[in-house]
């Protein structure tokens, strides 16, 4: 029980502030601030956020949440119960300001949470997607990361004044 609730006191510290900056650049005058929209989906999990980061900074962004799964219960009405599951996404990246509109910056994203039990199963398997790479993209305009059957990654980076 305590280590549940160290836990969940740790996520609840990651996932609290929308604002992630560096006091350095922030306090820089003229610091120029960015908004990260991104979009993550698997087959069966899927996070959309956005939150503001300082430029030349390093930003990690953690959202956890919890999805519905059903499972067969003889005691509930229909024979169907419902619980939930913790489901996590991430967001850590460092953006750096280039030239004529574009930003240069290295992302790792990740995405987590249980999905439907296979074959004869009785417990839900895990499933942890996670991806890193380098990136340069013009400000304003969603780029595509990762485009397969199964899974997709987006990214937006809109400056924004202070």
């Amino acid at each position: 029980m305590k280590r549940a609730l160290a836990v969940a006191a740790l996520l609840a510290a990651f996932a609290a502030p929308a604002f992630c900056a560096d006091a350095k650049s922030a306090s820089k005058p003229g610091a120029v601030n960015y908004r990260v929209s991104f979009k993550m989906k698997t087959e069966t999990l899927s996070a959309a956020s956005s939150f503001l980061m300082a430029a030349e900074g390093q930003a990690k962004f953690v959202q956890t949440g919890e999805d519905p799964h059903e499972f067969d219960n003889a005691q509930a009405a229909g024979g169907v119960g419902v619980e939930y599951k913790k489901v996590m996404a991430l967001v850590n990246c460092v953006i750096s300001r280039a030239k004529d509109g574009l930003v240069q910056g290295d992302f790792q994203f990740e995405l987590s949470g249980p999905v439907a039990p296979v074959g004869k199963r009785k417990m839900a398997p895990l499933r942890i997607f996670q991806y890193a790479t380098p990136l340069v993209a013009r400000l304003g305009q969603t780029v595509v990361v990762v485009d397969d059957a199964d899974r997709r990654i987006e990214i937006r980076i809109d400056e924004v004044k202070p």
